[in-house]
């Protein structure tokens, strides 16, 4: 019976044994063969240092293209024969140069020398097709100072140029009316009041901190209404109506840069009516304008008489590549079913733009889109009209695509 027992033990011993073999052998393969494996970590550095070479080889090639330039600007044609030996395709998109490798890895530099790998799409790779798709990950801030937490997403409003901007940007727009605890104080912490919808407002109380009007827009953002400041250096003069107090508001980027991330050069309260037209006409097809310095004597209403399309007020528009200018339309000129710029919910009657209206007979009247996707004028007294703020990333953000639009590439 002794003999059996022991018999017993030692196959039950070797029962053990083997399992605890596999279980190592298990541990050992996965350790050599796993995501986070020997062989894989030995391929993903494999990998890093190529990327780490060929960086160099782009930022050496940089630096020469740079130093052959009285100006030190970067050349295409100059960079692109600094790296011919190394089968590198040089491209140029906006103001940023791609450095395609033949392993197809591609980096970017910038006007500025900078050199970073290429991992998704710059603002001149995004077509109009995809505005109004959301940008998953530009910010999680909680846009709301007081009251209901509120937070914003953002989509897609615009990719290019505006006016004499020099590099191409990806300009987002909030998604929704940002509620009325959310819209910032002035730096004299003068604040909006809330308007006769659940977000809407008006902007009457933040006017005497910029009793200066043009003259108070910040000089970064001037360049979002281009034609009217052309108008006013082309004519010596400026403009301190009311509706330009709104304007130099709308454009502080000290007070809406609470939604600036480190991912944006700057945040405004609105966008402007360049803007608007620049974005809907690349999507649409239209060919809408805002007057512009151009058409100022030169442009005929339907009688034959010579508009102005730009006045020291502000702007007239066109539905017809200006043939006729008007001050507003009060049909429906932009798309209902577009939320990038009708929002149809009750929330507001329209959004507020940062743009003056050209009209005499309210002098202190902004530009508005409303919900009917008319065009007309409003003064900043109105309580009918809700804010959505405009944030201009910096010209090498790049997006991804990903199942519900796209995502900023960390």
């Amino acid at each position: 019976m002794e003999r059996q027992q022991n018999r017993g033990i030692t196959l039950i011993a070797l029962v053990m044994t083997i399992i605890i073999l596999l279980i190592l052998a298990g541990i050992t393969i996965n350790a050599i063969t796993g995501d986070n494996g020997i062989i894989g970590n030995a391929g993903t550095a494999k990998e890093e240092t190529e990327i780490s070479e060929e960086k160099e080889i782009v930022e050496q090639a940089t630096v020469v293209t740079m130093g052959k330039d009285k100006y030190g600007n970067i050349k295409q044609e100059t960079l692109q024969e600094e790296l011919v030996d190394d089968g590198v395709e040089v491209t140029q998109s906006g103001n940023n140069f791609i450095c395609r490798f033949p392993s197809e890895r591609e980096y970017i530099v910038s006007q500025d020398g900078d050199v970073t790998e290429k991992k998704g799409l710059l603002a001149s790779e995004i077509t109009s097709e995809n505005y109004g798709s959301y940008v998953m990950n530009y910010s999680d801030i909680d846009v709301a100072d007081g009251g209901e937490s509120q937070k914003s997403d953002w989509q897609i409003y615009y990719t290019g140029k505006v006016g004499n901007e020099s590099e191409e940007h990806i300009y987002l727009i909030s998604s929704n009316y940002i509620s009325v605890e959310s819209i910032p104080a002035t730096k004299n912490n003068h604040t909006v009041n809330k308007g006769s919808y659940p977000y809407s407002t008006n902007l009457w109380n933040i006017l005497v901190d910029y009793p200066n009007g043009s003259d108070d827009v910040v000089e970064e953002t001037r360049y979002l209404n281009g034609q009217y400041y052309e108008y006013l250096t082309y004519n010596k003069t400026r403009s301190t109506n009311d509706n330009m107090k709104a304007v130099a508001y709308m454009c502080d980027t000290s007070v809406w840069n609470k939604f600036k991330t480190d991912k944006a050069d700057f945040a405004i309260g609105g966008p402007t009516i360049e803007l608007l037209f620049k974005s809907y006409n690349k999507k649409y097809g239209t060919n809408y304008l805002a007057g512009s310095l151009e058409s100022n004597e030169t442009s005929k209403d339907s009688e034959g008489n010579p508009v102005e399309s730009i006045t020291r007020v502000g702007y007239s528009i066109s539905n017809n590549g200006g043939e006729n200018w008007a001050i507003a339309y009060t049909y429906g000129i932009i798309n209902t079913n577009d939320n990038t710029y009708v929002l149809r919910s009750g929330n507001a009657n329209g959004v507020f733009l940062a743009s003056p209206s050209g009209t005499t007979s309210q002098s202190s009247s902004l530009i508005r889109v409303n919900n009917n996707g008319q065009i007309s004028p409003d003064g900043p007294g109105s309580v009918m009209q809700g804010i959505r703020p405009i944030v201009c990333l910096k010209d090498d953000v790049q997006l991804e695509k990903v199942n519900n639009g796209y995502r900023i590439v960390e």
